[in-house]
């Protein structure tokens, strides 16, 4: 989405003045007094950091030797915080561990960065830079927001506070106890603290933007590897009709919320910026995998909103790119004949995506997900063998026909008497077929494409025989269109002087991507009616929250919270002691008693079924065969039921008792 725009004056990583942001020039170096300031603000970081790493429940000395080791690192490289934190974050929630809730394991990750980062820039000065006079207003216009942003929040957690009863320090405390407002803070603070690293990274000239899409790549990979994890552990990899929605590695979902498809709308365009400037093949390979990724995880969060703001977000960022192309033309590009010679392959794209949508959404529900990836195969190979096709003498085409149908219907039938014999001759065929397009020396002579003409026939009729496999005599029908479609789509395009679309990798790739959402998106819609389901009761959601929205607007007494709110951190209590008598939550909190501290769970006045209980997890390690002893005690009238279970748990959902 950024792009390096050369001035007269300066070069900046980012958007330039024609964006709208401040452009840059050099000027003195950063004086002694200001020097002093940044160390004092890296030692304020680093004894932060240290002060809670030594406090951490589960491995303080791990935690101490973490800290220091990416503060290190930090100051040596000064954008390493760039890919270090958005890396880092599927991986560093560890509350269901720790049980702690307001300090976490980020936290300490951001101190240790911006120790690192305030010392490199105190010891190692770079030159300043300031704003030209045409974006000075534009430049204080932003600060004056920002101060403006930092003071209401720093009121709201005062006011926070004092409405929970005042401070009082405790590791433990929860929603509803005075430190959730410092909680709720803390993303203004990592700002404060970490915005003018990367002002400085701009004005060094350190490809800021670059890094950061790197990091954001690497943490949609992460993320959706948790995602991953989750769907094989619980539903299954494939099951998109049971009611299960991903959450992945946040663990804040346990009080609901839509952190996972924040993140992932989040991360996605990023993603996409990074695969369409890869330079290499496996660089592409490797940015298309985790958008390949992204994209599986937000399908199983069933989010209607995830839904809208993918495109939302991809639009967004390919509009950023168009606007700006008169930056790259000044940089010695030529966007007017890219653009006039890419258009035709893009709109091949989208046809080539519509028409495999129609066919799978016929196919999928006769042949399943394994009729659904032949078609696919079929796709991926006719996108690589038609630009190799063009200009062929009449006489090879007949050859492919006398040999290739045959050999394919030959094939298919000997496939069908064996098992999954009909998987693995297409398989076969597939592989052999890429093969020859890809791997083997290039331009194809006549002899390699006329073999891999006749293996891309074979792998035609062994797609029809996968669809009969699993759905039998009623997938025949479909299985036969979509072969036949591929088949006549090659033999009347490649009769055309020039190819529809590229032979670029650039050009598979993305649109090897467009067509797995594309089946995905299928197989989300027709394996099942949960999503469909979800869809109908839009409306009903709708109202439903806007009641909720009304509930809690009437939580807001009169007088100064209308101007000022009730504080950072206290819907959760209001809610519980003002709201309706029939909704109101449960709530546990850890309390000091006579000879020590005890856990006090008091359930909520709704509903008490199996999926509202008031609910305590703790991990433990894998239980032994045999036997298993449980230890409680009990401080309060026998007037409710206990139930203790063992089992798989992620997040909100368990499994395998």
């Amino acid at each position: 989405m950024l792009r390096r725009i050369r001035s007269p004056v300066a070069e900046v990583d980012g958007l330039g003045p024609q964006a709208g942001l401040p452009a840059l020039h050099a000027s003195a170096t950063t004086p002694a007094t200001t020097r002093l300031a940044l160390a004092v603000v890296a030692v304020a970081c680093a004894v932060l950091a240290l002060w809670l790493a030594m406090h951490h429940p589960l491995s303080p000395p791990l935690a101490v030797a973490g800290v220091l080791l990416l503060a290190a690192a930090q100051a040596r490289w000064p954008g390493l915080w760039l890919v270090a934190l958005p890396a880092l974050l599927p991986w560093l929630g560890l509350a269901p561990w720790s049980g702690w809730l307001l300090v976490e394991e980020t936290d300490l990750a951001v101190l240790a960065v911006a120790a690192g980062g305030w010392l490199h820039w105190s010891l190692r000065p770079a030159r300043q830079g300031l704003a030209g006079r045409g974006s000075r207003p534009m430049l204080g216009l932003g600060l004056l927001l920002l101060a403006l942003w930092a003071v209401l929040v720093a009121v709201a957690a005062q006011r926070g506070v004092v409405d929970a009863g005042g401070w009082t320090f405790g590791w433990w405390q929860g929603y509803r106890e005075p430190m959730n407002a410092l909680r709720l803070a803390k993303p203004t603070l990592v700002v404060l603290l970490l915005l003018p690293l990367w002002c400085q990274l701009q004005h060094e000239n350190q490809h800021a933007a670059d890094l950061l899409t790197a990091g954001m790549t690497v943490s949609l990979a992460g993320t959706a590897m948790w995602c991953l994890w989750e769907r094989a552990a619980f539903p299954g990899l494939l099951n998109a009709a049971t009611d299960y929605r991903s959450t992945g590695p946040f663990w804040e979902a346990h009080v609901g919320g839509a952190a996972l498809d924040v993140w992932l709308a989040l991360t996605l365009p990023f993603a996409l910026r990074q695969m369409s400037r890869a330079r290499s093949p496996w660089a592409l390979a490797a940015a298309g995998t985790a958008v390949l990724l992204g994209i599986y995880a937000a399908l199983t969060t069933f989010s209607r909103i995830v839904y809208l703001a993918l495109p939302v977000g991809v639009v967004l960022m390919l509009w950023l790119q168009a606007a700006q192309a008169p930056a790259a033309a000044g940089e010695g590009a030529a966007p007017a004949a890219h653009a006039g010679a890419a258009a035709p392959g893009w709109t091949s794209a989208l046809a080539l995506c519509a028409g495999v949508g129609a066919l799978a959404h016929w196919l999928f529900p006769l042949a399943g997900y394994r009729g659904l990836l032949a078609l696919l195969g079929n796709a991926w190979v006719l996108m690589l063998l038609l630009p190799r096709s063009a200009n062929r003498p009449a006489r090879a085409w007949a050859m492919v026909a006398l040999a290739g149908v045959p050999a394919g219907l030959l094939v298919a039938a000997v496939a069908l008497q064996f098992g999954k014999g009909a998987y693995w001759a297409y398989a076969v065929a597939c592989v052999a077929t890429t093969a020859w397009l890809l791997w083997l020396p290039q331009p194809l002579g006549q002899r390699r494409w006329l073999l891999a003409s006749i293996g891309f026939v074979v792998q035609l009729a062994c797609s029809v025989a996968v669809a009969l496999h699993w759905g039998g005599p009623p997938a025949w029908p479909a299985a036969a269109a979509a072969a036949g479609c591929a088949m006549l789509a090659w033999l009347v395009l490649a009769q055309r002087q020039r190819s529809p679309w590229p032979a670029s990798a650039r050009w598979v790739g993305s649109t090897s991507l467009g067509l797995v959402l594309v089946a995905a998106a299928v197989s989300v819609f027709g394996a099942g009616d949960y999503m469909a389901t979800r869809l109908g009761q839009t409306e009903a959601d709708r109202a439903g929250r806007w009641q909720h929205w009304r509930d809690g607007l009437a939580l807001v007494p009169n007088g100064t919270p209308w101007w000022l709110g009730s504080g950072l951190g206290r819907y959760a209590d209001l809610y519980a002691l003002h709201g309706r008598s029939d909704a109101r939550p449960g709530d546990l909190r850890l309390v000091r008693v006579d000879d020590g501290a005890a856990m006090r769970l008091v359930a909520g006045n709704h509903l008490q079924g199996p999926g509202e209980w008031l609910r305590l997890s703790q991990r433990i390690g894998r239980p032994a065969r045999g036997a298993r002893t449980q230890n409680q005690e009990r401080r309060a009238p026998p007037t409710g039921s206990r139930v203790c279970r063992v089992c798989v748990k992620n997040i909100r959902r368990s499994g395998n008792r």
